[in-house]
């Protein structure tokens, strides 16, 4: 009888182990930017603030979170460098108030300029200054831009025609200082204009006009300085050019005077000019080619420690009216002893 034995089976192969997957390594803590972290006002007024303006503009492309952070940065004092191309766009991107605009305007940015403007008028510049560089063409500032920026509190235009200024312009009533250097005014009603805008400034402290043309395409259209609050006033006329300018009433608080008149100008303008400047204790005088002492009778002053007065050797005396020059005789007169007594500096160059 067959017997039935156990039969083992084959032992099955041992199936071979899991290995373990290492987990994924964390990631990488989350960089802190430092320069974000800083209170803003720290990161605003002593960073951002201090960078010239187009890498200002550049820190958008830092990060996402720098994309725009630059346009919040307020008071920013821009000085466009000669080859800056933009400007434009970035400007109406800026924070109000732009304390400070500089730049000097290269014939290719003529127009440019005048976008700057309209985007500086809106952030209410406070300082402006434009340098016209034309290759010896004076272009007139474009448009009526300029006339907007109603927070100037200082503006320095150079080599540029200055245009007309629109219906119910009301001057810059913040205005302290005003540069017209080599700017003309080729429009009827030129002396009329800068007159209103002295005026219209009642804290104006300096006042520099070197030289200033008014065109009239007539006479001569005089036109006053009136700034009780000045403190220094500089004035040239072209050899030969009466821009129309007079001192018609006094400037108490002047201190320093630099003043360059031609010998057109009459016999009563100058006395009227000096008697009204007789405050100052720093005087530079400057004339053209005279035969005369016309300043004689100051140069007498005791308390007189020196003053400049220049005088032009190229002139055409043949064009002067003889009603127009210095009367001596006149001026001699009519000049007291004391007209310039609080005068310390003085000295007199190449005068008879």
């Amino acid at each position: 009888m067959a017997t039935s034995g156990s039969s083992s089976s084959p032992s099955s192969p041992s199936s071979p182990k899991r290995q373990r997957v290492a987990p994924p390594p964390p990631p990488p803590p989350r960089r802190t930017d430092m320069l974000m972290a800083l209170p803003p006002d720290i990161l605003d007024d002593r960073i951002l603030a201090l960078l010239p303006f187009d890498k200002l503009v550049r820190t958008s492309c830092l990060s996402r979170a720098w994309r725009r952070r630059w346009e919040s940065v307020r008071n920013l004092e821009i000085e466009l460098p000669r080859a800056y191309s933009g400007g434009g766009r970035a400007l109406w991107r800026c924070a109000r108030p732009v304390r400070f605009f500089s730049a000097r305007v290269a014939r290719r940015d003529v127009f440019r300029a005048a976008r700057w403007l309209r985007a500086l008028a809106r952030k209410g510049v406070q300082d402006l200054s434009l340098e016209f560089s034309l290759a010896g063409k004076q272009r007139p500032l474009p448009g009526p831009a300029l006339f907007s920026c109603a927070a100037l509190v200082q503006l320095d235009l150079e080599q540029c025609d200055m245009p007309a200024a629109p219906p119910g312009f009301l001057g810059f009533p913040n205005l302290e200082r005003l540069d017209l250097v080599y700017v003309t005014l080729p429009f009827a009603g030129a002396g009329t204009q800068l007159e209103h805008l002295i005026v219209a400034a009642e804290k104006l402290a300096v006042l520099n006009l070197s030289p200033v043309i008014t065109i009239n395409g007539g006479g001569v259209d005089t036109w006053a300085i009136r700034a009780p609050k000045l403190r220094k006033l500089y004035i040239t006329m072209e050899m030969g050019d009466d821009n129309g300018c007079r001192i018609p009433m006094p400037l108490p608080m002047l201190e320093e005077v630099t003043i360059s008149f031609d010998r057109l100008f009459g016999t009563q303008d100058f006395l009227d000019a000096f008697q009204n400047i007789s405050t100052v204790n720093k005087l530079f005088f400057k004339s053209d080619k005279t035969d005369h002492s016309i300043l004689d009778p100051v140069s007498s002053e005791d308390e007189m420690d020196e003053d400049s007065l220049n005088s032009e050797d190229e002139f055409d005396e043949d064009s002067l009216n003889s009603q127009d020059e210095i009367d001596e005789d006149s001026l001699n007169s009519e000049i007291s002893s004391d007209l310039l007594a609080s005068l310390k500096y003085v000295t007199l160059i190449n005068m008879k």
